[in-house]
């Protein structure tokens, strides 16, 4: 048995639109969520003819999770001519490290690749 949990329909031309729902669930058990401004993290916000894909709330909920919220911006995320060391502050354990990493991993795939060598340098330091 097959099971999604979701599927997101879109288009200009509404009478499109409702043939393919209307077959989907004649054909499926299906709930229609009708607007939806939040799909796999992406938050769409139509305005006028436009479609605008954002994860904004997601870094904020990120941030705020690993109490990060309140820490300076920077215009460049990683500085290469910077070796890495290990802190002598606060510490914090493996596993967190590691949700922070596959968080930030999965924003470089979708929103944010201007990130992806700032976070494979850090998660390079995984290797256990």
């Amino acid at each position: 048995m097959l099971y999604v949990n979701d599927i997101l329909i879109f288009g200009s031309n509404i009478h499109f639109i409702n043939d393919v729902k209307s077959f989907w669930s004649g054909n499926f058990d299906m709930k229609d969520l009708d607007h939806v401004d939040v799909i796999f993290y992406i938050k769409l916000i139509k305005k006028n003819d436009d479609m605008i894909l954002t994860q904004s709330h997601y870094v904020e909920k990120l941030l705020k999770k690993f109490n990060y919220f309140d820490v300076k911006h920077v215009s460049t995320p990683y500085d290469s001519n910077i070796k890495l060391k290990k802190s002598l502050s606060k510490r914090i354990s493996t596993h967190k490290y590691y949700q922070i990493i596959g968080s930030l991993l999965y924003l470089t795939n979708f929103s944010r690749p201007d990130i992806a060598y700032a976070i494979g340098r850090l998660g390079s330091n995984l290797g256990g």
